[in-house]
């Protein structure tokens, strides 16, 4: 049993090594962040969101430490590399993966990971929703990170383009328009 958790946060450990391909792709960036790090403060983002409008927050955590854990055996694509791939292809090997990320774990444990990655995928719930937007929102905080440190802004600017769209929630909105605000500041 214990085993099982030593083997699985050892994959886990291996997400400090992936990094997140749109960085690299679509900015130049050499060195960009990793999966998990952009997974921890995707988590901490959920914790503040979730306490602040009272929602079930170790769910929202724990969707955002699951939901790209299976990047570590199929990688993280950016958005064009997503494209050519058949969306029900590329569903099927995130399924796959997660389920090889999670075997071996206390039967239990992997039943409610992957309970909580589905409702993630699936987008039904408040929860998984919110996920979502902070996913997102995160990744506007680390392109204002990589603005401040002097990468070309308009080449990431794409990151910023339709972003505004993604978030529903208000909350979200108005951390959206901080942020926006602040890049321009910096302009």
């Amino acid at each position: 049993m214990l085993e099982g958790i030593v083997d699985f946060v050892r994959k886990i450990e291996r997400l400090k090594k992936v990094e997140r391909s749109g960085w690299k792709s679509w900015v130049g960036i050499e060195n960009p962040e990793s999966v998990a790090e952009h997974s921890f403060a995707s988590a901490v983002l959920a914790m503040c969101i979730a306490d602040l409008k009272s929602l079930d927050a170790q769910k929202l955590v724990l969707m955002l430490l699951l939901h790209d854990i299976h990047e570590e055996i199929i990688g993280d694509y950016d958005y064009f590399a997503k494209k050519r791939i058949e969306e029900n292809e590329l569903k099927k090997l995130e399924e796959e993966a997660i389920r090889k990320m999670l075997e071996g774990l206390p039967e239990k444990l992997a039943e409610k990971y992957l309970a909580i990655w589905t409702e993630f995928q699936e987008q039904k719930t408040i929860e998984a929703k919110i996920a979502k937007e902070i996913d997102h929102l995160e990744m506007i905080f680390q392109a204002l990170e990589y603005e401040n440190e002097g990468y070309n802004k308009d080449k990431l600017s794409v990151f910023w383009e339709n972003a505004e769209e993604k978030f529903k929630d208000e909350d979200l909105k108005q951390i959206f328009q901080l942020l926006k605000k602040r890049r321009n500041l910096n302009a």
